[in-house]
């Protein structure tokens, strides 16, 4: 597990819309094994703001370069949806 005891300890930025596990997120969004794995070493949790993690951290989680940019596209195409109140996510 990755430390991330610097971050602040803030409630999810942006709250999803009904409770979600992460497999069932990463599934809705299109993220595989890979992106689950170093999501949960970063401790996320659905709405968490990611995109301001230093890349030591995305390091260290276990994230090649690529796989962490498909987290973060798949991250922004749901905090659209969710603001845009979207039935479906993709």
């Amino acid at each position: 597990m990755v430390n991330l005891s610097h971050l602040s300890q803030d409630p999810p930025s942006l709250p999803p819309p009904s409770p979600r596990d992460l497999w069932n997120w990463c599934a809705e969004v299109g993220l595989g094994d890979v992106e689950h794995g170093g999501l949960e070493n970063l401790g996320y949790q659905v709405g968490d703001k990611i995109t301001d993690l230093n890349s030591d951290v995305v390091k260290e989680a276990g994230f090649k370069p690529l796989d962490w940019q498909h987290v973060l596209q798949a991250e922004s195409k749901y905090r659209k949806c969710i603001k845009a109140k979207c039935a479906l996510l993709l």
